[in-house]
């Protein structure tokens, strides 16, 4: 007799090979970002942090995102195979001390017009 009380998870049954978004999902594990109600960032964007050091991540659009699942250390996510992501690394500002040097020009020397005329 077969158990009544199980019920078919919603992701494996849309992205299960015999599921309707089997072939349209991607999937990404990190971490999900938004505002603390749920609702995207700004620009209707999330960002899912790939690297556990958060300096690396996607934005995505929230109309591509199919499912969330948390899991015990991030969560798996998936998007629309058609969507156009951002891949977005954060640096320090030490490693573009090099190419500043190398343009020449100090944005943080003393401009003497502006010592004449201080700004109000």
């Amino acid at each position: 007799m077969p158990n009544v009380d199980l019920i078919p998870d919603p992701v494996a049954q849309k992205l299960a090979p015999d599921g309707e978004l089997a072939d349209t999902a991607v999937t990404f594990r990190g971490w999900l970002s938004a505002k603390d109600d749920g609702d995207p960032l700004t620009g209707g964007i999330y960002r899912v942090y790939t690297s556990p050091w958060f300096d690396e991540w996607l934005e995505i659009k929230s109309g591509d995102l199919l499912f969330k699942m948390p899991t015990t250390e991030s969560s798996i996510i998936w998007v629309k195979r058609e969507a156009r992501i951002t891949k977005c690394h954060a640096a320090q500002a030490c490693h573009f001390a090099e190419q500043e040097a190398e343009l020449g020009a100090d944005p943080t020397a003393a401009n003497p017009t502006a010592a004449k005329y201080p700004r109000r």
